[in-house]
Order: structure tokens, then C-alpha cells, then sequence
């Protein structure tokens, strides 16, 4: 018998189905570059340049202070229909470079979105902290006191909140349940990792969320 999650991506049929007794239908955003077909003027208080997790969080903030944002991003918008959750097209077509980004000495691969959303729209709702060490070696070493004084947590404690990441009720598969007690045996320091997903104990689908999240469970900047 298959793990629970295993197997190939679910029709888009059967999947909206679940999302719509899960009460998580679709928010289907307009972009304004569909409406506009000639030369226009448009005025913004202010225009933000990338629509992953940094420029949401500034948009959010800004057009809650009753700001005008426009938002651009050079990569495509995908519905929950137009995501395919086959690994291979998702990487051609959601990932910056088709995933193929390194570091300058090419010793660490670095996995950037593409498309509306960013980094958040092919993430795995793994949502970890700035570590202490971090935030301090850039608050002495670089000049950057918000690191140290409190300031970033309180603006992690509000995107953390608004994005609902919990480490209640997380539901383990097969692997990371071994995982986690072999470590829990051998006496090293475990912990479950917070997700941002609006249900936490929903296992459909957790397997593709890299390429997109087609059952709305994770709580993206889209």
C-alpha cells in the first residue's frame, strides 16, 4: 500500500472539490497589465518591485496605511489550474533559471520563484526564525541594531502570525516520523519545524507544494 500523499498529482477536478469543502476557494487576482491596451498614465504612492516574500510584506503594509501600490514582477501569474505539480515543469517554468542559480563558488544552489508570489509560491511551508547568531553577527558586524533590539522580531511575530505558522497539530509522514524519534533515541536536539498552512493536519498535496500549491493550504504572499 502507498504512503498516505504518495502518488501522482491529484485531477484538477477532484481538487476543487477538496478545497471547496475545505472553504479554501480560489482568490483570482486581475493584473493590470490584462486591462490596459494602450499608452495610459497611472499614478502610485508607491511601486514595489517583487512580489515574493519581501515586497508582499512591504505592499501589505503600505496599502493597509491606506497607500496606492503597484506591485511588479517579471515572472508569469499561475491559477491553482495552471499548475501542473510535475516537478520538471515547475522548475522550467515557476523557478528563477529553471532552479539553476549557485552561489559564486557554485557550493550552494539557490531555489528563487520566478512568478507572481516569489519564493513563497514554490517554498515547502517550512517557515524557520533568523537564528540568534545571525541576527547578531548583523547587528555588531554590519551595522544593524533593528537585529538586536527587538525590532525584526516584532515584524516576524506579525508575519508569522498573518501567515498562521504553527508547529500545532503538524502531521508527520512515514520518513520524518522515523526521522524524528531515531534523533529523540540517540539524544540529539529535534524539533518540529512551524509551517505556514492554513491546516496543518492536511496531508493532500504536501508532496508537490514545491511546484505550487494547487489546494490553497499554504499561506503564500498570493
Amino acid at each position: 500500500r502507498a504512503p498516505r500523499g504518495a502518488g501522482p498529482p491529484a485531477p484538477h477536478a477532484e481538487i476543487e472539490a477538496l478545497t471547496k469543502a475545505a472553504g479554501r476557494e480560489e482568490f483570482v487576482y486581475t493584473m493590470l497589465n490584462s486591462t490596459i491596451s494602450k499608452d495610459t498614465t497611472l499614478t502610485f504612492d508607491v511601486v514595489i518591485v517583487g512580489s515574493g516574500c519581501g515586497g508582499s510584506v512591504v505592499a501589505a503594509q503600505m496599502a493597509q496605511a491606506g497607500k496606492r501600490v503597484l506591485v511588479l514582477d517579471k515572472g508569469p501569474y499561475f491559477k491553482r489550474r495552471d499548475m501542473s505539480s510535475v516537478e520538471g515543469e515547475a522548475f522550467d517554468k515557476m523557478y528563477d533559471r529553471g532552479g539553476l542559480i549557485t552561489s559564486e563558488d557554485t557550493g550552494i544552489s539557490i531555489l528563487s520563484g520566478s512568478c507572481f508570489g516569489g519564493g513563497s509560491t514554490i517554498n515547502w511551508a517550512c517557515s524557520l526564525r533568523t537564528q540568534d547568531h545571525v541576527k547578531k553577527e548583523w547587528a555588531t558586524e554590519y551595522g544593524m541594531p533593528m537585529f538586536a533590539d527587538g525590532t525584526f522580531d516584532a515584524a516576524l511575530d506579525a508575519v508569522c502570525s498573518r501567515l498562521h505558522v504553527t508547529i500545532d497539530g503538524v502531521v508527520h509522514n512515514g520518513s520524518n516520523s522515523v526521522l524524528l524519534k531515531g534523533c529523540e533515541k540517540l539524544g540529539y536536539e529535534v524539533d518540529t519545524a512551524p509551517q505556514n498552512l492554513a491546516d496543518v493536519s492536511w496531508w493532500q498535496g504536501g508532496g508537490f507544494v514545491s511546484c505550487g500549491d494547487r489546494y490553497g493550504n499554504k499561506q503564500t504572499a498570493t
